[in-house]
């Protein structure tokens, strides 16, 4: 009856489905609704980008977390006084990325640059090209991540690139989070534990690069290109 069936197909979820506000449960409800009847008519695996959000569109399928690109070598001897954010589109998603953390240690005086297209933010730097943004991120040493659950992952692709840099990652308690406290990176508890943690760093440039290090190996350890490419290739030799 469907010859779609014929072909099988990937379905990647790179983002969850959310439900803490009316127009994103609609919107969720919406792309659900659409993937069960593509996959009801063609023959359909899942894939997820991570564990979080398949659990999120409920579905049985495989994990294969992205692995981040090289980008090139961070600066010597410089950007330990310089705390960095990569996202996008803040004022609007401004619950989903801890928005109010953020706003809450700028306010304070710590020295945080977001880097991305963030429209009414005034500490916002929007890159001209790829090149651009790679000039900005290489020049700083500390990296905020402010994403809880149950709003996202405890890292995004960003966030393993800079890893993968060398840099010192502080971030908010998730429980998917790659890091280990005081091993590869901070975390804190709330707005105040990341307000210590900063200062910490932002005065001791010698542990944030301990930190920056042992990062580089968590990714060396868990998120390899070659996992990566090990993991596509045994789901397409499935497909």
């Amino acid at each position: 009856m469907f010859f779609y069936r014929k072909t099988k197909y990937i379905f990647i979820a790179h983002i969850p489905l959310f439900f803490y506000t009316t127009n994103l449960c609609l919107k969720s409800i919406f792309k659900k609704i659409f993937f069960v009847l593509f996959r009801w008519t063609h023959r359909t695996a899942f894939v997820a980008v991570s564990e979080f959000k398949r659990k999120k569109w409920c579905e049985p399928g495989t994990v294969i977390v992205l692995t981040p690109e090289a980008f090139p070598p961070l600066e010597a001897n410089c950007g330990h006084n310089q705390i960095i954010v990569i996202c996008n589109d803040l004022l609007n998603r401004k619950q989903e990325l801890g928005f109010e953390m953020i706003e809450e240690l700028a306010k304070e005086g710590f020295p945080i640059e977001i880097i991305g297209k963030n429209p009414g933010v005034n500490y916002a730097v929007k890159p001209k090209n790829f090149a651009d943004f790679q000039e900005y991120v290489r020049r700083a040493r500390i990296y905020l991540y402010t994403i809880r659950q149950p709003f996202g992952d405890g890292y995004n692709t960003a966030m393993l690139e800079v890893m993968n840099m060398g840099m010192a990652i502080v971030t908010v308690e998730n429980p998917s989070s790659p890091i280990v406290h005081g091993v590869n990176g901070l975390i804190g508890k709330d707005v105040h534990e990341l307000k210590s943690h900063l200062s910490y760093l932002l005065k001791n440039p010698e542990d944030a690069d301990r930190l920056g290090q042992n990062a580089r190996k968590t990714i060396a350890e868990k998120f390899s290109k070659k996992q990566f490419l090990d993991s596509w290739q045994k789901t397409l030799c499935d497909v």
